[in-house]
């Protein structure tokens, strides 16, 4: 198991995020993935819903809100590592 989020974001409802607080924290890998001149997700936000995760790995990148063709080769690494980690 893995996740990788793209502009995921801390959520605004108090329920939501005091279940996610409750739960909280996921031991499944993450990847952080979010551009630097997003306008609808805060770098803020990301980084406080990464909290949540015992080792977040990130990717920042220059673009927007979007998954740029340059977090391709990150992602293939993290998806990588991730199912060495699994298998054994």
């Amino acid at each position: 198991k893995f996740v990788a989020l793209v502009a995921g974001f801390s959520p605004r409802d108090e329920d939501m995020l005091a279940s996610i607080r409750n739960a909280a924290p996921f031991t499944t890998p993450s990847l952080h993935i979010h551009g630097d001149a997003d306008a609808l997700v805060t770098r803020e936000r990301v980084c406080e819903l990464a909290e949540f995760f015992n080792a977040p790995e990130f990717f920042f990148h220059e673009g927007a809100h979007g998954v740029p063709t340059s977090a391709a080769k990150r992602l293939k690494q993290f998806v990588a590592a991730s199912s060495q980690t699994i298998a054994r």
